[in-house]
């Protein structure tokens, strides 16, 4: 695991390595099609509905099934889609979407310093679990 955030912040969020391929070529999507057969090819739509692609749609439960996944589908576009809030055609894919939704790890780690995150967790369920912990993501200072 490697930290993303500096350790002067007082908190950082753990990407895991095996999970890096995926998170680097993540979308601006959103998990609003709970609806979406696994497996099968279908329409897939953005949560404004101004885009529409077809795509397999595959939800994978362990890293075990994730691996296999990308495994038996290595000659084909993979794209990871999160909630589908985009407007635009960024995670659009004629190939596979992985929804990630069962990735719903939320877990800090015994010394405090960091948090485990899976890739499924929205924003909004973070900043709740680290407020009950009297927590928050750091905001990066920047200077212009």
């Amino acid at each position: 695991a490697q930290s993303i955030l500096p350790k002067s912040t007082g908190l950082s969020v753990v990407a895991f390595p095996t999970m890096r391929r995926i998170m680097l070529q993540s979308c601006c999507c959103a998990e609003k099609n709970d609806f979406e057969q696994e497996g099968l090819r279908q329409t897939v739509s953005n949560w404004g509905g101004n885009v529409s692609f077809e795509s397999e749609v595959i939800r994978p439960d362990s890293e075990a099934n994730l691996r296999k996944i990308l495994d038996d589908n290595k000659e084909r576009k993979i794209r990871v889609g999160g909630t589908l809030h985009s407007f635009n055609t960024a995670c659009s894919t004629d190939g596979v979407l992985l929804r990630m939704s069962r990735f719903q790890t939320l877990q800090m780690s015994p010394d405090g310093e960091s948090v485990r995150i899976g890739a499924g967790v929205v924003l909004r369920d973070v900043y709740a679990y680290l407020h009950t912990l009297g927590r928050m993501v750091p905001v990066p200072l920047t200077t212009t």
